[in-house]
Order: C-alpha cells, then sequence, then structure tokens
C-alpha cells in the first residue's frame, strides 16, 4: 500500500480532483508521486524534521542572549532526529554536570568531526575556555585545523588562557611532573594529564604550557629545557609512536635529562609494549631506566609519585632538625622542628579537599604554603589548625571564601599571592595575633596601605592586623566600605579617621578594640551593621548626621557613647 504522507510537515495527505493536497501546509503532489516507498517518504520527512530542529538548535546558539535550558532542550530535540549530530552532542556535554563530559567529546579521533561542526565548536570553546579544559581544547585544535586557521586560533587560546590562569606559559613555574610523549598518542596524553591532575600533582604539557602562536617556535626547545629544570618528577609516556628517533622526547628531552638533570627523578611509563626500537633509541632508554621497574599501572604511577615527594619533604626537614640540636635548650622550644615551610597538597597527611577547593588542614605545622593544586579556600578551612603561625595562599589561589581564615587564633602573618582576585566578606575574622599582611607584589587586586589590606583602588578595607604597632590609623580617602570585622581586635588603636564619601560600615568592623577612643563618623555613611563598636569601653562617637541615620542597625555603637550632629 502506497503511503499518503507530506513528506514537508508528515501530515496525511488528501485527494482531490487526481492531486494530492496537505490541508496543513498546503503542498501539493501528483498522483505520480505516490509511486515513492513507504521508507522514502519517511526517510524524507526524517531528515526534513532533523533540518528543522538544527536550525532553531542553530538559532539558540547565536541569539545575543543565549538561554542553557533552551539549548539543551534543542539539542535532544536534533538527537531525537539524528543521534550523531556533532553539534547537538557536543551542546548537551558543555551543559553536562560532569565537567569530564566535554574533555571527552572534545578528545573524539580527529575523523569524527567535519570542519563546519569544527569551527563551530572552536568558536564556543574560546570564549568559554576554562584551565580544566584548555589541554583538550587545544589537542582538538591540533587535530582538526591547519595553516593559518590553526594559528588564529592558538592565538586566541592563548589570549583567553592568560586572563583565566596566571602561570599557565611560566615554564619557570615549579611543578611536580613534566609529561615527555609523543603528539600522536594525544589522546592518551590528554587522558594522563587530566588523571595526574585530578591526582592532585601540577604537570607540565608542552602542547597545554607552551605557546603555539607567532614567535613561540624559534625558543620552543629553550622553553622545554627551562621547564624541565623546574619539575621534580620526569614521566616519559613510552608507546611505538615516541619510541622513535624522530619524536622529540627520545632525541631532545631524554638526552637533555641524563646529561643536564641526572638526579631528577624519572618514570617510565609504558602505554603499550608494542614497536621495535632502534638501536639508538634503546640505549637512551636504557640508561634512561638505569635499572628502575617500567611502570604499566597509572596507580602504581601515582604511587611512585608521593613516595618521591615525601623523600623531598623529609630531605628539607632534615637539615632544620640538625640545626635545631645544635642550638641551646631555650631556642628549640621557642623555634621547633616543625617551624619550616610546609606545602599543603592534596594526600598530605590533615588536608582534605573537594577538587581544587581546599576545604581543611588539621596539622601542627606553624608556616604553611598553599600548593599549587588549590585555587580556593573554603570557611573555616584552618579554625583546627590551632597553631599555624603563617600562611602562604601560594600561587594559584584566586578566591577566599566567607570567614576562610576564621578562628586562628596563632596567625601572625599573612601572605596573598599573585593570584588572588576574590576576598569575599568576614575572611580574617578572630584572628587576634596577626601582625603583618603581605600582598605578591605581582597582585593586581589588592594591596596594603598602612599596613592595612586594601582592594588595589583602595574602595574597600579587608583587615588592619589587630596587633600592628600605631594608636592611630587615617582610613585612605577612597575608601567607601569598611568590610565585616575589618578592625576587630586592634589593641593598639586609639583613633581611626574615616574620610567622607565612606559609604557602608559592615558588622563588628571595630568590636574589641579596648583602647579606641575617638571616631568621627561622616554624614556619607549610609549603612551600618550590626555591634560595629561592642566593645569598646573607651570609645566615644561623634556623629555628623543630626539624628540616627535609617540605614543603621540599632546595635551599632553597642557599649559606645554617640553625640549627634558633630563637625570636624
Amino acid at each position: 500500500m502506497k503511503a499518503r504522507i507530506c513528506t514537508r510537515c508528515g501530515e496525511p495527505l488528501h485527494e482531490k480532483h487526481g492531486e494530492l493536497s496537505c490541508p496543513y501546509c498546503g503542498a501539493t503532489y501528483s498522483v505520480e508521486d505516490e509511486q515513492k516507498t513507504l521508507e522514502e517518504m519517511l526517510e524524507e520527512h526524517k531528515r526534513a524534521t532533523w533540518a528543522t530542529r538544527k536550525r532553531i538548535l542553530w538559532d539558540e546558539i547565536h541569539k545575543k542572549f543565549p538561554s542553557k535550558n533552551a539549548i539543551v532542550s534543542a539539542a535532544r530535540s536534533v538527537l531525537e532526529s539524528y543521534d550523531e549530530d556533532l553539534l547537538a552532542r557536543f551542546f548537551l556535554a558543555v551543559h553536562d554536570p560532569d565537567p569530564n563530559a566535554v574533555i571527552s567529546f572534545l578528545s573524539s579521533p580527529k575523523s569524527s568531526f567535519d570542519l563546519v561542526s569544527a569551527r563551530e565548536i572552536a568558536a564556543f570553546m574560546v570564549k568559554s575556555l576554562e584551565p580544566t579544559n584548555m589541554l583538550a581544547f587545544k589537542t582538538f585544535v591540533e587535530n582538526n585545523f591547519e595553516g593559518g586557521e590553526y594559528v588564529s586560533l592558538m592565538n586566541q587560546i592563548e589570549k583567553e588562557t592568560e586572563k583565566i590562569e596566571d602561570g599557565t606559559y611560566a615554564t619557570n613555574l615549579p611543578r611536580d611532573i613534566f609529561l615527555a610523549y609523543s603528539s600522536l598518542d594525544m589522546d592518551q596524553v590528554v587522558a594522563m594529564d587530566r588523571y595526574l591532575e585530578d591526582a592532585g600533582f601540577s604537570v607540565f604539557c608542552a602542547l597545554k604550557n607552551l605557546r603555539k602562536g607567532k614567535g613561540a617556535v624559534e625558543r620552543y626547545e629553550a622553553a622545554l629545557q627551562d621547564a624541565m629544570k623546574h619539575c621534580r618528577v620526569f614521566v616519559f609516556l613510552s608507546s611505538h609512536n615516541s619510541r622513535r628517533l624522530n619524536c622529540d622526547a627520545i632525541s631532545k628531552e631524554i638526552p637533555f635529562v641524563l646529561d643536564n638533570l641526572p638526579e631528577m627523578e624519572r618514570i617510565h611509563f609504558r602505554l603499550d609494549e608494542s614497536g621495535e626500537m632502534k638501536q639508538a633509541v634503546a640505549i637512551y632508554l636504557k640508561e634512561f631506566d638505569d635499572g628502575r621497574e617500567w611502570c604499566r599501572d597509572k596507580e602504581d604511577l601515582v604511587a611512585r609519585i608521593v613516595a618521591i615527594k615525601r623523600k623531598d619533604a623529609s630531605k628539607a626537614a632534615a637539615p632544620t632538625r640538625g640545626k635545631k640540636q645544635a642550638e641551646p635548650e631555650e631556642e628549640q622550644e621557642e623555634e621547633p622542628v616543625s617551624n619550616y615551610v610546609a606545602t599543603l597538597h592534596p594526600g598530605m597527611d590533615g588536608v582534605r579537599f573537594s577538587g581544587k577547593t581546599l576545604v581543611s588542614y588539621e596539622g601542627d605545622e606553624r608556616r604553611v604554603l598553599i600548593g599549587p593544586e588549590f585555587n580556593e579556600i573554603t570557611r573555616g578551612a584552618f579554625k583546627s589548625a590551632k597553631g599555624v603561625e603563617e600562611i602562604d595562599t601560594g600561587s594559584s589561589v584566586r578566591i577566599l571564601e566567607e570567614f576562610s581564615f576564621d578562628s586562628i587564633p596563632s596567625l601572625k602573618r599573612l601572605i596573598i599571592g599573585p593570584a588572588v582576585d576574590e576576598i569575599r566578606g568576614g575572611v580574617f575574622t578572630r584572628t587576634p595575633a596577626l601582625e603583618e599582611i603581605v600582598v605578591d607584589k605581582r597582585n593586581r587586586d589588592f594591596k596594603t596601605v598602612g599596613g592595612a589590606l586594601l582592594s588595589a583602588d583602595e574602595t574597600r578595607i579587608y583587615r588592619y592586623p589587630p596587633q600592628q604597632k600605631g594608636d592611630r590609623y587615617a582610613v585612605p580617602r577612597k575608601t567607601r566600605i569598611i568590610e565585616v570585622g575589618a578592625f576587630s581586635g586592634a589593641q593598639h588603636l586609639e583613633t581611626v579617621e574615616f574620610p567622607d564619601g565612606l559609604r557602608e560600615i559592615r558588622n563588628g568592623a571595630f568590636v574589641q578594640c579596648p583602647n579606641l577612643r575617638t571616631v568621627f563618623i561622616p554624614l556619607s555613611v549610609e549603612t551600618m551593621g550590626k555591634h560595629v563598636f561592642s566593645e569598646c569601653p573607651k570609645l566615644h562617637i561623634d556623629v555628623e548626621a543630626k539624628s540616627y541615620p535609617s540605614g543603621w542597625d540599632s546595635t551599632y555603637n553597642g557599649q559606645a557613647f554617640a553625640s549627634f550632629g558633630k563637625r570636624r
């Protein structure tokens, strides 16, 4: 039986005066069209439906303000018509809660992508590049583009990368692992890099950490050598492709390590067992292995690297122990064995983490450096480390969450690293022993003024060290907000001068300042938080406003006495 279905919209056709017509979309057909088989007409209808749904997806993707839900819905609709549609699969992966979904998609073999889809994917990825998918995206570009298009994309990637991850292209940045590999094994290299990063190690991988744009080729080899000098472990990903003389790993990287870095730890990880080796390659690898057993298992690889890092930590501690044993008894008590700087990293005793967030540290070291594996410190992360006296946020931490350094009674010195670009409210409350805050000179978002921590534009003041010497502090004239607990516990302050233009003083900003005597609050202050001046027994407050401002909390003054309608 012949089918009478409209190939445009799929509705049943009606016959009238020897012609077939569709009452829904108005399409007409001659009776000859009935010669098409049911399968042919259904296939045409399916293709038409796929094309229509793909246009809808295309329109959603290219809207000025695209909707995530609309894109996901349109992508699913496309896949109902054709489950191999590349763009639809890509946008579902992008919006998948599992961050590895898009990485797995980008790591698909080269033959999977047509040029049109590859261009659309690249255009989207350049605008939404993240450190976690950078290597997979670079591999995708390397596999699917060439010539001027390849160079242009790599230049765009480098510009975006510089915005999101300081130090990506720094070859002298200390890292745990240098990966040596063949570019023909990129799928396995991407997977290994991701596995090691997820395990908590910092990894140097040439495709990820060396520039590929204009002018980069001239110093490529020198950059590789510089990176090897600053990595702790050399891991050779051995395969049929990399065990060849024309591979950089064999011809350049391994010889450089053997000749110049003989003390560098090295691991031979076998990706496969196949392939004959040239005699010169066999000689290089015999010297490289130097009696070491090959590594074939990822868990074994991680265990070996952890063992190397523990050995390094023991070496770092040993000189301190020797020195302290030679010093007098009383000095041993003042400077105990644990006074060296301990680097906090995943897998270390006392360190809890989630992804790249440091959740807590429960150790007993006095001085700690946050390792490059972390980019965020969560609330109360050090509340169980009662003995810590110095914290350095390191090279990678970007975000200090609310109350991240709260309740550290022994903290004396805090170093804000170059990457920190967000400090949330109340980060430094209940740190009564704090004497000094240091901001790395490379940091563009924060600075110290008169010992206090401020935003780089001086509009917000975060913390005045409670044990800082001096009885007077003049808040910079550009300051508009005094953060939660900013001056809490200041032991020596007697006078604080507020500038005209100050708008907000937040909760507990001056709580427990035992010697604070005089404060003048200008008319510009619109908002006053709770208990701003609580437990300041000597304080008298002069307020320029003639009456209690409506934006002030009723508990703003605590035990302090205030006089309204005053002038400077």
